[in-house]
């Protein structure tokens, strides 16, 4: 029996679809397994997990990439001052990652830009403010979200030496008001500063510095963010205490 050619033509879409499923549904299965490897392995095995999820890793491999890396290498928190500082005559000790845990972060971070260039930049941001929203979420990397969102609504001359724009890496790129980019990342500035005060009462000193050294950047425009200031003005970690002194009295209040 003859079948008719739009029929012919329908079958044939329908298989080309279910191959396209098929195919995304077998990456979403490696993902799971590269994630558990990475999530539980030892250093080799999350050193490969991380390779394999530059590969094929989606959002959820990007935000547990990204967690890892700032666990392990808290200086990424941008912090008020320099590591040197000294607080009663000793220098503050800083946590250094292990050979292996350095050299996981680094598949990791070499990962990153993979996922990122193969999902695009809007899901990569979409990703990171869903994260960024959630209170369950990891509090170091929150904050770290919350410093780059700050960041990116900032005005290059009113950035750092050390962070002015570095080409197209879209975490430090001042973004143009009047974007779209702009008003999705403006519309969340006020979570990012919460996050920023809530982090000030961290247990975490890499938190509790970066939580400064974010609001410092909005001191000028935030009520909210000169009066969390004036909040740990007197806290005796240098990071925190002696920065927020500083920024209000630049900015006279």
């Amino acid at each position: 029996m003859k079948v008719p050619k739009t029929a012919a033509v329908a079958s044939g879409l329908g298989v080309l679809v279910l191959g396209v499923v098929l195919f995304g549904l077998q990456d979403r299965i490696r993902e799971r397994w590269y994630l558990y490897q990475f999530r539980h392995g030892d250093p080799e095995a999350q050193r490969k997990a991380a390779q394999e999820l530059g590969k094929v890793g989606s959002e959820t491999s990007l935000m547990l990439l990204s967690e890892y890396g700032v666990r392990y290498l808290p200086e990424l928190i941008l912090r008020w001052g320099l590591p040197d500082l000294e607080q009663d005559g000793k220098s503050i000790r800083i946590r250094h990652p292990s050979e292996n845990e350095y050299s996981v972060v680094g598949e990791a971070f070499a990962a990153i830009p993979e996922i990122r260039k193969r999902i695009g930049l809007a899901a990569s941001q979409a990703a990171s403010m869903r994260y960024l929203e959630d209170p369950a979420s990891d509090s170091r990397l929150r904050l770290w979200l919350a410093q780059l969102l700050l960041l990116a609504l900032t005005p290059p001359e009113k950035l750092p030496p050390g962070l002015q724009p570095q080409g197209d890496f879209y975490l430090f790129r001042s973004l143009e008001p009047g974007t779209k980019e702009y008003r999705f990342f403006h519309e969340r500035k006020s979570l990012a500063i919460a996050v920023c005060v809530e982090a000030l009462s961290s247990a975490d000193q890499y938190a509790r510095g970066g939580a400064v050294f974010a609001l410092a950047l909005w001191a000028g425009e935030s009520d909210e963010a000169v009066r969390a200031l004036r909040s740990v003005n007197a806290n005796p970690d240098p990071y925190v205490g002696k920065a927020a002194a500083e920024v209000l009295a630049q900015l006279g209040k």
